[in-house]
């Protein structure tokens, strides 16, 4: 189940030319179905577009407050009357650490949302994705790259304020990973098993413009225990 099983926790990361020459594409939260927001990336038409602003990261020691550069897209198929819908969500993102480390992260989930018909505003949802989170350090020269393949079941419900929508959700995930760490662009050691990862957050939707913010926790191969992202955008 695991070979050449890493030691000791360190910052690592992948060499610049090794991160640019990546292609990636790691586990994230699932999208959801029409007006329902169980896992913080509401519709109101097919699609959803939103951009990362900032990230509060928490190692263990302390916090830090670092700008990030990337977006999602979302996008719902099946009508109105349908029960289940199933959506696409792919992401990518960057997160500057210091002048010569940062992290990038590329993702692509498939979900399927159900609305509780019984429960009015509840909504619940099952998806899959596939991907990798790397980041690296020029200065060390060194570097991690975490390939993940997760499984997650979220729940959501609609709080109705004005002419707003508030809509809180949690979105555990059982996850299959595989890290790799190197030195000098050279393979060092891999480590493989599964584990769990815990997602929870809140969206707030008034007419068109959507802001969210959610909390990663147990993020693996991640150089933070947990980390609170927010994003703003658009559903039409």
């Amino acid at each position: 189940m695991t070979t050449n099983q890493i030691t000791r926790p360190r910052r690592v990361a992948l060499p610049l030319g090794t991160l640019m020459a990546a292609v990636m594409f790691s586990a994230v939260s699932p999208s959801i179905g029409q007006a329902q927001q169980p896992l913080g990336v509401p519709f109101i038409g097919n699609n959803h577009l939103a951009f990362y602003s900032t990230e509060r990261s928490k190692d263990g020691v302390g916090s830090s407050v670092t700008a990030t550069f990337g977006g999602l897209y979302a996008r719902q198929f099946g009508g109105e009357s349908r029960l289940v819908r199933p959506s696409l969500m792919v992401r990518a993102n960057a997160r500057p650490l210091a002048d010569t480390a940062g992290v990038l992260d590329f993702a692509a989930t498939l979900a399927m949302t159900h609305q509780v018909a019984a429960i009015d505003g509840l909504s619940v949802s099952a998806a899959a994705g596939a991907g990798t989170l790397l980041w690296g350090d020029e200065a060390t020269n060194d570097g991690r790259m975490g390939v993940t393949v997760p499984l997650t079941l979220g729940v959501g419900y609609d709080l109705h304020i004005g002419g707003a929508t508030l809509a809180p959700f949690v979105a555990p995930s059982i996850v299959r990973y595989s890290l790799r760490t190197y030195e000098n662009d050279a393979r060092i050691a891999t480590e493989r098993g599964w584990d769990t990862q815990f997602t929870s957050g809140a969206s707030l939707r008034f007419k068109e413009v959507v802001l969210s913010t959610s909390r990663i926790r147990g993020e693996k191969g991640s150089p933070h225990s947990s980390r609170w992202t927010f994003a703003a955008g658009m559903s039409f």
